[in-house]
């Protein structure tokens, strides 16, 4: 069973509302900080999993994990990278439409990103609508071959140095 609890009824201590406000220049890094304390705790969530631990384990660290991004979204909601974890948090969940629409969102949002067009491609294959996967996994490929461009043109050979036969 799964147990859902509405983010306005948090503890306050969560609640991105609750914190001190601080200066201008650092608004960036709080968003930040709230996706590096969800990926933990999806992390533990999936640990757990792996371990055969208790549900509740689980659902704690996905409730856990959910408290963070919803307050990361709350402060950057148009972000890819926000976006794109609470997709993954969404099929952690078994919420498919729920995680396509963070997918297809965090594509949008930053177009040049392939991750969440490799997500979402993943998500339509395992729902049987493979000419839509293909069509992501392609803007995926592209966005990553422009991307290895672009690292090329500004001097950046590293990875073909670590990656070359």
């Amino acid at each position: 069973m799964e147990v859902r609890r509405p983010f306005a009824m948090l503890r306050p201590s969560y609640h991105a509302a609750s914190l001190p406000s601080p200066p201008h220049s650092l608004l960036p890094l709080r968003p930040c900080r709230c996706a590096e304390h969800a990926a933990v705790a999806k992390a533990k969530a999936t640990e757990a999993m792996r371990a055969d631990c208790e549900p509740a384990e689980v659902l704690a660290s996905l409730d856990r994990a959910e408290v963070y991004l919803a307050a990361a979204a709350s402060l950057a909601p148009h972000d890819h990278e926000i976006l794109h974890a609470r997709a993954g948090l969404h099929d952690m969940r078994g919420e498919e439409a729920e995680a396509r629409q963070c997918a297809a969102a965090a594509a949008v949002a930053y177009p040049p990103c392939p991750k969440p067009r490799i997500a979402l491609g993943s998500l339509l294959l395992r729902a049987g609508r493979f000419r839509a996967a293909l069509r992501h996994f392609e803007a995926a490929l592209a966005a990553a071959v422009v991307r290895r461009g672009e690292e090329a043109e500004d001097g950046d050979d590293a990875w073909e140095v670590r990656h070359s036969p």
